[in-house]
């Protein structure tokens, strides 16, 4: 018997039908920064300091960042996962939200899914 395996969901976003939303999956750059220097160099006021593009949601050692070789982890069932790249340490991610016009007066919540609780 196989059984099928589906991706957690913690905390599913319920939805009224007037409520709207934006979802920010494109449009992402991102940095490794091994030295722990992007706050003092101020990265998060220069766009260009973000070169790399980088798809969200995915972890970033799965879409080769970091170093040479493999990193092996233990998932949720505790099978061994192995990532294309290795790097412990932090990333910085960039993206920018246009908001609409006639949200400008509203309250707004920016949701991040999946994001390490140091973030």
């Amino acid at each position: 018997m196989s059984e099928k395996i589906e991706p957690v969901r913690v905390n599913p976003v319920i939805r009224h039908d007037y409520e709207a939303s934006i979802t920010m999956k494109d449009g992402w750059k991102f940095r490794l920064d091994p030295k722990d220097e992007g706050v003092g160099l101020r990265w998060f006021n220069n766009p260009a300091a973000f070169t790399e593009k980088i798809n969200v949601p995915g972890c970033w050692q799965g879409q080769r960042f970091g170093y040479g070789g493999t990193d092996e982890i233990q998932d949720f069932r505790l099978n061994v996962r192995s990532f294309r790249a290795t790097y412990k340490g932090t990333g910085w991610y960039a993206n920018i939200l246009q908001i609409p016009e006639q949200w400008k007066s509203k309250r707004l919540w920016l949701r991040f899914g999946g994001a390490h609780p140091s973030a």
